[in-house]
Protein backbone atom coordinates (compact mmCIF):
# COMPACT_ATOMS: atom_id res chain seq x y z
CA UNK A 1 0.00 0.00 0.00
CA UNK A 2 2.83 2.41 0.89
CA UNK A 3 4.64 1.52 -2.33
CA UNK A 4 1.55 2.31 -4.40
CA UNK A 5 1.10 5.60 -2.59
CA UNK A 6 4.71 6.61 -3.16
CA UNK A 7 4.57 5.50 -6.80
CA UNK A 8 1.37 7.44 -7.47
CA UNK A 9 2.71 10.57 -5.77
CA UNK A 10 6.01 10.38 -7.67
CA UNK A 11 4.34 9.92 -11.07
CA UNK A 12 1.68 12.55 -10.40
CA UNK A 13 4.37 14.89 -9.11
CA UNK A 14 6.50 14.39 -12.23
CA UNK A 15 3.50 15.09 -14.49
CA UNK A 16 2.66 18.17 -12.42
CA UNK A 17 6.29 19.27 -12.69
CA UNK A 18 6.03 19.06 -16.47
CA UNK A 19 3.10 21.48 -16.34
CA UNK A 20 5.01 23.73 -13.92
CA UNK A 21 7.78 23.97 -16.52
CA UNK A 22 5.25 25.43 -18.94
CA UNK A 23 4.25 28.06 -16.37
CA UNK A 24 7.86 28.89 -15.43
CA UNK A 25 9.19 29.28 -18.96
CA UNK A 26 6.15 31.00 -20.46
CA UNK A 27 5.96 33.41 -17.52
CA UNK A 28 9.17 34.96 -18.84
CA UNK A 29 7.75 35.41 -22.36
CA UNK A 30 4.93 37.95 -22.54
CA UNK A 31 4.06 36.77 -26.06
CA UNK A 32 3.10 33.34 -24.73
CA UNK A 33 0.41 32.22 -22.31
CA UNK A 34 -0.15 28.99 -20.41
CA UNK A 35 -2.82 27.88 -22.90
CA UNK A 36 -1.38 29.37 -26.10
CA UNK A 37 0.28 27.65 -27.84
CA UNK A 38 -1.50 24.53 -26.62
CA UNK A 39 1.36 22.12 -27.35
CA UNK A 40 4.89 22.23 -25.95
CA UNK A 41 7.53 23.44 -28.38
CA UNK A 42 11.31 23.64 -28.66
CA UNK A 43 12.56 27.04 -27.52
CA UNK A 44 15.35 26.91 -30.12
CA UNK A 45 13.67 25.82 -33.38
CA UNK A 46 10.01 26.31 -32.44
CA UNK A 47 8.99 22.80 -33.55
CA UNK A 48 6.12 21.17 -31.67
CA UNK A 49 7.39 18.47 -29.32
CA UNK A 50 6.01 15.00 -30.04
CA UNK A 51 4.04 13.33 -27.25
CA UNK A 52 6.64 10.57 -26.84
CA UNK A 53 9.36 13.21 -26.47
CA UNK A 54 7.37 14.93 -23.73
CA UNK A 55 7.29 12.17 -21.10
CA UNK A 56 8.30 13.71 -17.75
CA UNK A 57 11.93 12.99 -16.70
CA UNK A 58 12.38 10.01 -19.06
CA UNK A 59 12.29 11.90 -22.38
CA UNK A 60 15.15 14.22 -21.37
CA UNK A 61 17.47 11.27 -20.77
CA UNK A 62 16.24 9.29 -23.80
CA UNK A 63 16.98 12.30 -26.02
CA UNK A 64 20.29 12.83 -24.18
CA UNK A 65 19.25 16.38 -23.34
CA UNK A 66 18.88 17.54 -26.96
CA UNK A 67 15.97 18.45 -29.23
CA UNK A 68 15.14 15.67 -31.70
CA UNK A 69 14.68 18.17 -34.55
CA UNK A 70 17.42 20.79 -34.21
CA UNK A 71 19.84 19.06 -31.83
CA UNK A 72 20.05 22.06 -29.50
CA UNK A 73 20.54 21.39 -25.81
CA UNK A 74 17.41 21.22 -23.66
CA UNK A 75 17.64 23.16 -20.41
CA UNK A 76 18.47 20.91 -17.45
CA UNK A 77 15.86 22.85 -15.54
CA UNK A 78 13.11 20.79 -17.22
CA UNK A 79 14.01 17.45 -15.58
CA UNK A 80 15.11 19.29 -12.41
CA UNK A 81 11.65 20.80 -11.90
CA UNK A 82 9.96 17.49 -12.69
CA UNK A 83 12.15 15.50 -10.29
CA UNK A 84 11.88 18.19 -7.60
CA UNK A 85 8.08 18.25 -7.83
CA UNK A 86 7.92 14.44 -7.73
CA UNK A 87 10.12 14.37 -4.61
CA UNK A 88 8.06 17.10 -2.92
CA UNK A 89 4.87 15.11 -3.50
CA UNK A 90 6.49 11.95 -2.10
CA UNK A 91 7.78 13.80 0.98
CA UNK A 92 4.31 15.26 1.52
CA UNK A 93 2.87 11.75 1.34
CA UNK A 94 4.99 10.67 4.31
CA UNK A 95 4.59 13.87 6.34
CA UNK A 96 0.89 14.59 5.78
CA UNK A 97 -1.06 11.37 6.08
CA UNK A 98 -4.54 12.91 6.01
CA UNK A 99 -5.93 13.29 2.48
CA UNK A 100 -6.95 16.95 2.69
CA UNK A 101 -3.60 17.93 4.20
CA UNK A 102 -1.77 15.95 1.51
CA UNK A 103 -3.70 17.69 -1.28
CA UNK A 104 -3.13 21.09 0.30
CA UNK A 105 0.59 20.53 0.86
CA UNK A 106 1.06 19.38 -2.75
CA UNK A 107 -0.72 22.47 -4.11
CA UNK A 108 1.46 24.67 -1.90
CA UNK A 109 4.65 22.76 -2.75
CA UNK A 110 4.00 23.02 -6.50
CA UNK A 111 3.19 26.74 -6.22
CA UNK A 112 6.38 27.41 -4.26
CA UNK A 113 8.48 25.69 -6.92
CA UNK A 114 7.04 28.11 -9.49
CA UNK A 115 7.72 31.03 -7.11
CA UNK A 116 11.34 29.90 -6.66
CA UNK A 117 12.20 29.82 -10.35
CA UNK A 118 10.10 32.73 -11.65
CA UNK A 119 11.32 35.12 -8.96
CA UNK A 120 14.88 33.93 -9.54
CA UNK A 121 14.57 34.82 -13.23
CA UNK A 122 12.33 37.89 -13.20
CA UNK A 123 12.42 39.33 -9.65
CA UNK A 124 8.62 39.10 -9.59
CA UNK A 125 6.08 36.82 -7.92
CA UNK A 126 2.76 36.30 -9.66
CA UNK A 127 -0.34 36.89 -7.55
CA UNK A 128 -1.73 33.71 -9.11
CA UNK A 129 0.98 31.72 -7.32
CA UNK A 130 0.01 33.29 -4.00
CA UNK A 131 -3.65 32.55 -4.75
CA UNK A 132 -2.83 28.86 -5.22
CA UNK A 133 -0.82 28.88 -1.97
CA UNK A 134 -3.92 30.30 -0.28
CA UNK A 135 -6.06 27.61 -1.93
CA UNK A 136 -3.71 24.90 -0.65
CA UNK A 137 -3.87 26.51 2.78
CA UNK A 138 -7.65 26.16 2.81
CA UNK A 139 -7.26 22.39 2.43
CA UNK A 140 -4.72 22.24 5.25
CA UNK A 141 -6.80 24.33 7.66
CA UNK A 142 -9.85 22.26 6.70
CA UNK A 143 -7.98 19.14 7.77
CA UNK A 144 -6.93 20.74 11.10
CA UNK A 145 -10.13 22.61 11.86
CA UNK A 146 -8.23 25.67 13.18
CA UNK A 147 -10.01 28.30 11.08
CA UNK A 148 -10.16 31.17 13.57
CA UNK A 149 -6.53 30.85 14.70
CA UNK A 150 -5.13 30.62 11.20
CA UNK A 151 -7.28 33.38 9.72
CA UNK A 152 -6.12 35.72 12.49
CA UNK A 153 -2.52 34.62 11.84
CA UNK A 154 -2.82 35.43 8.13
CA UNK A 155 -4.29 38.88 8.88
CA UNK A 156 -1.60 39.69 11.47
CA UNK A 157 1.18 38.61 9.09
CA UNK A 158 -0.40 40.70 6.32
CA UNK A 159 -0.31 43.72 8.62
CA UNK A 160 3.27 43.14 9.77
CA UNK A 161 4.59 42.41 6.26
CA UNK A 162 2.82 45.49 4.87
CA UNK A 163 4.45 47.62 7.58
CA UNK A 164 7.84 46.12 6.74
CA UNK A 165 7.19 46.82 3.06
CA UNK A 166 6.83 50.55 3.70
CA UNK A 167 9.53 50.78 6.39
CA UNK A 168 12.03 49.08 4.11
CA UNK A 169 11.18 51.67 1.42
CA UNK A 170 9.91 48.84 -0.76
CA UNK A 171 13.08 46.80 -0.24
CA UNK A 172 10.65 43.94 0.29
CA UNK A 173 8.52 43.35 -2.79
CA UNK A 174 4.73 43.46 -2.73
CA UNK A 175 4.79 39.89 -4.10
CA UNK A 176 6.74 38.79 -1.01
CA UNK A 177 4.12 40.42 1.23
CA UNK A 178 1.21 38.69 -0.52
CA UNK A 179 2.97 35.32 -0.67
CA UNK A 180 3.91 35.30 3.01
CA UNK A 181 0.44 36.44 4.06
CA UNK A 182 -1.36 33.76 2.06
CA UNK A 183 1.09 31.06 3.19
CA UNK A 184 0.44 31.98 6.84
CA UNK A 185 -3.04 30.48 6.58
CA UNK A 186 -1.50 27.05 6.07
CA UNK A 187 1.40 27.63 8.43
CA UNK A 188 -0.30 28.89 11.58
CA UNK A 189 1.30 31.28 14.11
CA UNK A 190 4.56 29.52 15.05
CA UNK A 191 5.32 28.20 11.57
CA UNK A 192 4.71 31.62 10.01
CA UNK A 193 7.37 33.18 12.25
CA UNK A 194 9.64 30.18 11.76
CA UNK A 195 9.38 30.41 7.96
CA UNK A 196 10.31 34.11 7.96
CA UNK A 197 13.28 33.31 10.22
CA UNK A 198 14.45 30.54 7.88
CA UNK A 199 14.00 32.71 4.78
CA UNK A 200 15.91 35.59 6.37
CA UNK A 201 18.69 33.27 7.54
CA UNK A 202 19.05 31.76 4.06
CA UNK A 203 19.07 35.26 2.54
CA UNK A 204 21.84 36.39 4.90
CA UNK A 205 23.92 33.28 4.16
CA UNK A 206 23.47 33.85 0.42
CA UNK A 207 24.46 37.52 0.76
CA UNK A 208 27.61 36.58 2.69
CA UNK A 209 28.64 33.89 0.21
CA UNK A 210 28.01 36.04 -2.88
CA UNK A 211 29.24 39.30 -1.36
CA UNK A 212 25.90 41.04 -2.00
CA UNK A 213 25.22 44.42 -0.41
CA UNK A 214 22.20 46.67 0.19
CA UNK A 215 22.36 47.98 -3.39
CA UNK A 216 22.36 44.51 -4.93
CA UNK A 217 19.00 43.30 -6.22
CA UNK A 218 18.50 39.86 -4.68
CA UNK A 219 15.19 37.99 -5.13
CA UNK A 220 13.73 37.14 -1.74
CA UNK A 221 11.05 34.84 -3.18
CA UNK A 222 13.29 31.76 -3.51
CA UNK A 223 14.30 32.05 0.16
CA UNK A 224 10.68 32.57 1.19
CA UNK A 225 9.64 29.52 -0.85
CA UNK A 226 12.25 27.33 0.87
CA UNK A 227 11.48 28.79 4.31
CA UNK A 228 7.72 28.29 3.93
CA UNK A 229 8.07 24.70 2.76
CA UNK A 230 10.62 23.73 5.44
CA UNK A 231 8.41 25.31 8.13
CA UNK A 232 5.42 23.44 6.74
CA UNK A 233 7.32 20.15 7.03
CA UNK A 234 9.21 20.60 10.28
CA UNK A 235 7.53 23.42 12.17
CA UNK A 236 5.52 21.24 14.54
CA UNK A 237 8.57 19.18 15.50
CA UNK A 238 10.66 22.33 16.07
CA UNK A 239 7.85 23.84 18.16
CA UNK A 240 7.60 20.72 20.35
CA UNK A 241 11.39 20.59 20.73
CA UNK A 242 11.53 24.21 21.86
CA UNK A 243 8.63 23.58 24.22
CA UNK A 244 10.48 20.72 25.92
CA UNK A 245 13.66 22.80 26.01
CA UNK A 246 12.06 25.58 28.01
CA UNK A 247 9.99 23.40 30.39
Amino acid sequence: MVFLGVFFCFVFGAVTGSFLNVIIFRYQDESKSIVNPKRSFCRSCGKTIRWYDNIPILSFFILKGRCRDCGEKISKRYPLVEILTALVFVINYFVFGEVLALIGSCIIGASLIVVFFTDLDTLTISDWNSLFVLFGGVFMVWSRGTWMRDLITALVVLGVMTLMYFLSKKGIGSGDVILMSTASLALGPFNAVFSIFLASLLGIIYAIITGSNMKTKVPFGPFLAIGIYLALLTGEQVSMFLGRLYQ
